[in-house]
């Protein structure tokens, strides 16, 4: 019959970006020492900053995780205009809607493209975008609940 059969594209399931070392060699391991650090003070508090603590610890690496190894929006070539409000990218090669930009450190043009950070190893775009801001918040609290546990005299 002459018609070529399409298979459906794989969805990305996990995934590092270009600074992966980053992460795995600093971001976790300051997060790890300073939480173990921390949960050595912290084992004599009251129960419910135990449980605080623990679960703002969780909550910041598995976000970080999340960012880390998660597609942040990468989107598929295509070589055809697929609608009006697309542009063409010179850098990939390819036509893109006006939400999405190049990310010349990921070599990949991503959706709602934010920035690429070097923390969490990869570009911040619309699929990993909410994870960062809960890794961003859970840090900030996570950083001020150490600092009291640390320096707290009892």
């Amino acid at each position: 019959d002459g018609s070529v059969e399409r298979k459906e594209r794989p969805k990305l399931q996990c995934m590092v970006g270009p600074y992966w070392i980053v992460p795995t060699f600093f971001t976790y391991p300051i997060i790890l020492i300073v939480s173990f650090w921390t949960a050595r003070k912290v084992m004599y508090q009251h129960v419910a900053l135990i449980a605080v603590w623990c679960t703002l610890t969780f909550i910041m690496i598995l976000s970080l995780s999340l960012v880390a190894c998660r597609n942040p929006g990468i989107m598929y070539r295509h070589a055809e205009m697929p609608g009006e409000e697309w542009l063409w990218n010179d850098q990939a090669r390819t036509f893109r809607p006006k939400n999405a930009k190049f990310d010349p450190d990921c070599q990949a043009v991503i959706e709602g493209f934010d920035h690429t950070c070097p923390w969490t190893g990869t570009g911040i775009g619309r699929q990993n975008m909410c994870a960062f801001r809960v890794f961003l918040g859970s840090l900030v609290a996570c950083l001020i609940l150490d600092i009291i546990i640390i320096t707290n005299p009892f």
